[in-house]
């Protein structure tokens, strides 16, 4: 619920829902390199291109995702050492995200 949330929009929350959300953001960046969210990021920025843009790069896709290789009108190109990658940091952030709930919540 809270992981796509910013700092600012925690203070919107009661007290006790903000801590356990800004506690889960910090274990869950500790659990990924700043490189490796970056990372995830610029493929999750392709996803939306090929999606919405027919992968056609647009200055927002380059301002977004930061990846100079492009240039605004050129199509991306989607390689397989890529798409493991983007599979392996899924995986990676998914099992922090099952490693902290299982912390918190008792198996059943």
């Amino acid at each position: 619920e809270c992981a796509s949330e910013t700092v600012s929009s925690l203070t919107d929350r009661a007290p006790e829902n903000a801590l356990d959300c800004a506690s889960a953001t910090v274990r869950l960046r500790a659990a990924t390199s700043t490189l490796e969210l970056a990372t995830l990021g610029r493929y999750f920025q392709q996803r939306h291109l090929m999606a919405h843009r027919d992968g056609l790069v647009d200055a927002e896709y380059v301002s977004k995702s930061g990846d100079t290789s492009y240039r605004e009108g050129q199509r991306l190109v989607i390689q397989d050492a890529g798409v493991r990658e983007c599979i392996d940091l899924v995986e990676k952030l998914g099992g922090a995200l099952r490693a902290d709930r299982q912390a918190f919540v008792p198996p059943s």
